[in-house]
Parts: C-alpha cells; sequence; structure tokens
C-alpha cells in the first residue's frame, strides 16, 4: 500500500504498465529494491568515471592523511568518515586518493538512491523517482563533492536515510531505535550540518511522534553507541601520525576538536555585517537553481507550490525546513565576509537544500506533464509527455555540470606539488602552509613517497606529530621565536612555501624560499631554476581555471613568481624577464607584487607604484579574500606617505582597517606610526 497517492491526477490514475525509455511498469515480479540498485549502481558509475585520480585541492589532501592514516582530520574531526574512509583505502583499485574519492561517491550513489524511494513512495511515479534521483547525483556541487574526500556526500546520505525513516510508514517502535542510532552516527560525521537539519526531521515525524518514542531506553542507548566513532577519534590521536590538533589528552581538548573553536575567526569575520548575510543568503537561494540549471529549476517552484496539495503538510513543512536550514538559517548563524574565498569554503554546506530542490524538480515535472497531457491522446500522454519533460529536465542538469565534473585528468595539485618536492635538495626540510599546498605535498610525500628524504613540517603545527609550534598557540611571537631555534639547530636544508615565520636571509626560488644560511644579515637572493620557469610557463599558457579552489592557488602562486619577476629584472636588467612579468603580472596581485617591491626596496618609487595600484584597483573584482582587498589600500597608505600626501595615506590606512580590522592587518601599524609621527 503506497502512501499519500497524488490526489486525482491522470498521471496518479493511469500508472504505466510497460516500459518506454525510463517508464517503469508495475509488474508484481520486479522486486522492489532492483530500481533503487540500480540508481545507485548508475549514479556510482558516473562518479568513479569522472573522479580525480590523483589529489585535488581544498581539504582532499587532509581527509586522504587522515583515512590512510587512520587519523583525527581537521574539527570537529569527523571520525566516522575518516574511520570508513581507511577501509576503503585497502581496496586495490587505483592510487590511494582514488580509493578515499570513491569512498565519497559511494554515500553520494547511496543518497540519490534513497531519495528514489522516498520520491517513489510519496509521489507514486517510477519517473518522477529517476527524476529526482538522477537530478540531484548530476547537480554540480554535490556531483563536485561525491567525487573528492569529502564529507558532505555522507552527511547528505544520513539526512536522507533519516527523512525516509521520519516520514514513510513501518513499524514506528523500531524505526525508532533505528532513527535514533543513525542520528548519532550523523553527528559523528558533520555535527552542524545535521544539526540544521533537525528541525526538518521533526517535523517530518511529527504525526507519528508517540510511536516512534515508544521505546525510549533503547533509543537512547543505541543513541549513544552511534556516537562511539568520537571514542575511536581520541584513541587515534594520540597514537596516529595524523591528528591535526594534536593528542586529544582532556575533555577541554575533546571541546576544542567538536566545537570547531579554532574555526571561530572564519565563521565570524569582524569585518563581516548583515549585509554579508543577506548576501549569502541570497547566493544561497540562487545557488540551488544553478546547481540544477535554468531549464530544470523552474521545475522546482512547480514542485514547491504543488507539494500543498498532494502531500501532508507534516512533509511539506519539513521539506521547507529542510531547505531553509542549511540556506537563510545557516547564513544567519554565519558571520564572514562576502568574497571568493568564503563562498568557495561553504559552498558545500547548502547540499541538504539541493537535495530537497530535486525532490521538488521531481514533483514539478510530473504536475506539468499531467498539465501539458491534456492536449494530446490518452495513450501518449503517460508514454510522451512525461519521459520527455523527465529527461529534459535529467539532461539539461548533466549538460550544465558535466563539462566541470568530469575531472579524471585532474593535475593540478600534483603537478604544483611535484615540482616543488622535486625542486629541493636531498635530505632537506619543507615547511609549508596554507590548505592548498599542505594537503598535496604532504599526500605525494607522506604516502606515494615521492621525495621521502625531505621531511615536510606544518608552519602551524597542524597535522603532523613533527611540531615546531603547539597547534593551538595563537603567539606569533612565541611561534617565530620556536622557528628561530629550529634553524639555528638544523644542519638540514631548510625550505618554505609561501609563509616566513622568521628574519633570517632567504633565496626566493619562485615557487618557495630558501633558509639563505650563506648570506649576511638583511640580505636576499632570487634565482628561478628552468624547472620552475617551465612550470609558471605552462600555467599562464592556460586560462585560468574554473574550479574555484585551483582559481585561488593559481593566483596566490602566480603572486610569488611576480615577486620573483620583479626582483630579477631589478638585478639583472633583463629583457626577457622583463617582458615576462608585463605580460603575467598584470592582473590584481600581479600588480599589487610589482607596486610592493617598487615601495619596499632601497630607492622607493612611489609614483610608479601608485600607477600600478591605480590599475590593481581597476581589476579588485579578481580579489579572492577581504584580506588582499585591504591590502591594495596599505599599499596606497603607503606609497603616498612616501611622497608626503600624510591626509590622502591616513584616508587609504582607515579604509584598510574598515574593510579588514583583523589585528594581523599592517595597517594597525601604520596607523600607530603615523599617529606617532604627528
Amino acid at each position: 500500500m503506497e502512501l499519500w497517492q497524488p490526489r486525482d491526477t491522470y498521471l496518479a490514475r493511469h500508472e504505466p504498465v510497460i516500459r518506454v525509455g525510463f517508464i517503469h511498469c508495475e509488474h508484481p515480479r520486479v522486486p522492489p529494491w532492483l530500481e533503487p540498485c540500480a540508481v545507485f549502481l548508475f549514479i556510482l558509475a558516473n562518479y568513479l568515471l569522472s573522479a580525480p585520480r590523483g589529489v585535488v585541492l581544498d581539504d582532499d589532501g587532509y581527509f586522504i592523511l587522515a583515512a590512510w592514516y587512520g587519523g583525527v582530520a581537521h574539527p570537529p574531526g569527523y571520525p566516522l568518515y575518516t574511520l570508513v574512509a581507511n577501509l576503503f583505502t585497502h581496496i586495490p583499485a587505483g592510487s590511494v586518493a582514488f580509493r578515499v574519492h570513491m569512498c565519497s561517491a559511494v554515500f553520494g550513489a547511496l543518497a540519490c538512491a534513497v531519495i528514489w524511494d522516498l520520491v517513489r513512495r510519496v509521489k507514486g511515479s517510477r519517473m518522477a523517482a529517476w527524476t529526482g534521483a538522477l537530478g540531484y547525483g548530476f547537480s554540480g556541487t554535490f556531483w563536485l563533492q561525491s567525487t573528492m574526500a569529502e564529507v558532505y556526500s555522507l552527511n547528505a546520505f544520513f539526512f536522507f536515510v533519516l527523512l525516509w525513516l521520519c516520514a514513510i510508514p513501518g513499524k514506528r517502535a523500531s524505526r525508532g531505535v533505528w532513527i535514533a542510532a543513525l542520528s548519532g552516527l550523523s553527528l559523528t560525521n558533520h555535527w552542524p550540518l545535521m544539526l540544521l537539519s533537525a528541525p526538518a526531521l521533526a517535523l517530518a515525524a511529527w504525526p507519528h511522534r508517540h510511536a516512534l518514542t515508544r521505546r525510549p531506553l533503547p533509543a537512547l542507548t543505541w543513541f549513544c553507541i552511534g556516537l562511539l566513532p568520537y571514542a575511536w577519534m581520541v584513541y587515534r590521536s594520540r597514537v596516529s601520525e595524523i591528528a591535526f590538533f594534536g593528542p586529544i589528552e582532556s575533555l577541554s581538548d575533546f571541546w576544542f576538536y567538536v566545537s570547531r573553536e579554532a574555526y571561530t575567526s572564519i565563521d565570524q569575520s569582524a569585518a563581516a555585517g548583515w549585509m554579508d548575510k543577506l548576501r549569502y543568503a541570497t547566493f544561497s537561494l540562487t545557488d540551488a537553481a544553478r546547481q540544477f540549471g535554468w531549464v530544470a529549476a523552474p521545475f522546482a517552484l512547480v514542485g514547491l507550490a504543488a507539494q500543498w496539495k498532494v502531500w501532508p503538510r507534516s512533509l511539506c513543512w519539513a521539506l521547507v525546513a529542510g531547505f531553509a536550514g542549511s540556506t537563510l538559517v545557516l547564513a544567519m548563524l554565519l558571520g564572514f565576509d562576502w568574497d571568493l574565498m568564503h563562498r568557495n569554503v561553504f559552498a558545500p554546506y547548502p547540499l541538504v537544500a539541493h537535495g530537497i530542490f530535486a525532490v521538488w524538480v521531481a514533483l514539478g515535472v510530473t504536475v506539468m506533464a499531467d498539465w501539458l497531457a491534456r492536449s494530446f491522446p490518452a495513450p501518449a500522454r503517460t508514454r510522451i509527455v512525461l519521459p520527455a519533460l523527465a529527461l529534459m529536465a535529467i539532461g539539461s542538469v548533466w549538460l550544465s555540470n558535466a563539462p566541470a565534473n568530469y575531472r579524471p585528468a585532474a593535475g593540478w595539485a600534483s603537478e604544483f606539488a611535484t615540482t616543488l618536492l622535486e625542486s629541493l635538495k636531498p635530505n632537506a626540510v619543507l615547511i609549508v602552509s596554507g590548505d592548498y599546498a599542505v594537503g598535496p605535498v604532504a599526500y605525494l610525500n607522506r604516502i606515494e613517497r615521492l621525495r621521502p628524504d625531505v621531511e615536510v613540517f606544518n608552519v602551524a603545527g597542524q597535522l603532523f606529530t613533527n611540531r615546531v609550534v603547539s597547534p593551538r598557540s595563537t603567539d606569533p611571537l612565541a611561534a617565530r621565536a620556536a622557528f628561530e631555534n629550529f634553524i639555528a639547530q638544523e644542519q638540514r636544508p631548510i625550505y618554505y612555501h609561501l609563509n616566513l615565520p622568521h628574519q633570517r636571509p632567504v633565496t626566493l626560488h619562485g615557487l618557495f624560499y630558501e633558509v639563505a644560511r650563506d648570506l649576511p644579515a638583511g640580505d636576499n637572493k632570487v634565482i628561478l631554476t628552468p624547472r620552475i620557469e617551465q612550470f609558471f610557463s605552462r600555467m599562464f599558457a592556460q586560462d585560468e581555471p574554473k574550479d574555484l579552489s585551483e582559481l585561488m592557488h593559481h593566483r596566490q602562486l602566480g603572486a610569488v613568481y611576480c615577486r620573483t619577476l620583479a626582483a630579477l629584472t631589478e638585478a639583472l636588467e633583463n629583457t626577457k624577464i622583463s617582458t615576462s612579468l608585463e605580460r603575467n603580472c598584470a592582473g590584481y596581485y600581479g600588480l599589487l607584487e610589482r607596486a610592493t617591491f617598487l615601495l619596499a626596496r632601497e630607492h622607493p618609487d612611489p609614483t610608479q607604484a601608485l600607477a600600478l595600484l591605480r590599475l590593481a584597483g581597476a581589476r579588485q573584482g579578481e580579489a579572492v579574500s577581504m584580506q588582499s582587498i585591504a591590502m591594495l589600500d596599505n599599499l596606497f597608505g603607503l606609497a603616498y606617505d612616501q611622497l608626503g600626501a600624510s591626509d590622502k595615506a591616513s584616508e587609504h590606512v582607515r579604509r584598510s582597517l574598515a574593510r579588514w580590522p583583523d589585528s594581523s592587518n599592517p595597517a594597525h601599524a601604520m596607523m600607530r606610526a603615523g599617529q606617532s609621527g604627528q
């Protein structure tokens, strides 16, 4: 007996009895599990064909390392995902990176299979079920997150399984125990997103609340059992080679991990205001439509309106609450700056909303087919109109997202990390910083065993056990002193990527810095080897990446290269280098680096620097963070100060502080220096 048959529509009264294309017949011999399994296998095959074979950016390398070593990922630790992903690392199929990507693909495909069965039971149409399941599977961000080492496909799987258990009839007492156990497990994966989804699940279960809570003690017991992966996380933090913030030795350590206390500055920026929240809320709502393309998205609006006529109010309110929880409510809770970097970081958070959007698309397709079918003869209504609309919706979603998400040959992260590691001297020390660098470099070095003679450190003391500083330290002076002491005692060649937590002379190699023990204090050197020159030549010869993570990394590395070219141009006066500087460093970050060099050299040239900064201001849209936008005003302030225009200098310094009031903003020191000068 189906639950909640649609009201008196033609499609509800005339289920197809033969198979035409994707139309599924009502045949008593067809096992009920067959088509969900077909959905799972079809989506999984698509994900495995499109998944990167090697490491990529974002947190991919972090999660692969945590899975391989059975360690602890970044807060809140994600113990369930890393535990299950560790099992996948033992599958003899491709690289370790691909095996962990396979773990995410499996849960993404399972989530789509659950959506198929959910829509089939509440809509009564197999075609609608296929539309919802494939639409979600092919949606842009969900597809992306299901083909890399990330926790979001597992979170979506938990939500839709729990929604299924809450909304679909069954033995309610046993369902209550299952709901409790899976709820506990889901909290060991991504508890913030599951708590945002909890009101939706409560609304779906509300009509059956008495039956679901009939066995409270077993339910509570199984809920606590579901939380056990956190105990595994505590144990592994003490014995594994990978523990993001080190061993968990007390309740305060455990709370530090689980509460995500370390990410307070990311979730809540001092510069962000209500306008940033409003922009993110608007973006998250319209982004759901972009995920499905502008052909399929209008069907969701039809489904949203029509659901109140065909489904129980409890389910309708549950879907609305689930959609709002990871879009509007999340926007109100978060307080980050509205910039490219944070949009990329938080883009996967609304994936539950995208799944609900897919359910509305499925309903909208059947409602529109029912309306259009009135113009067709009776036999053609279910054989032509509904399949045509469903194929149009599914096909448009796939066509919108396939070009960006078919990434089996994605090699940007591996190429960068390989170039970096292979450019170092034998038995070197490499100290890396930034998510984009640490993950790929550590993966190739620790797991693929590329340059095993090189020992990799994290500048913040995170991830590895060979810590120079405590990963929870917030004192920059103490960190600098620790690295100064480390360098003084270390005999091996020492290299840095990006950050320089010391004041010693360095040699800039275009992609990294080398501690120059042979140079006198205050003196630096620049070298550009053919290998690194070839890497950057290939990078600038190609169009900028469309993937946001790769785009930001591309610009970050390009800035270091431009810094190198500016210094070489000054030292060598080489025409080829000057031409390369003009050609490759005309973007926002390249112009900032060139201006910085002109203002910092022994004989500054503030006039030329201002010309470059004005060009950078016209390309400010390329900036990926408020920090880099504030840096433009800092440089304007420094240039005007060198010209003696103190009023204009103060104006730009104040503007920088208004945009990025963080304590690490150099504008604070510039403001204090200006006040003391007065």
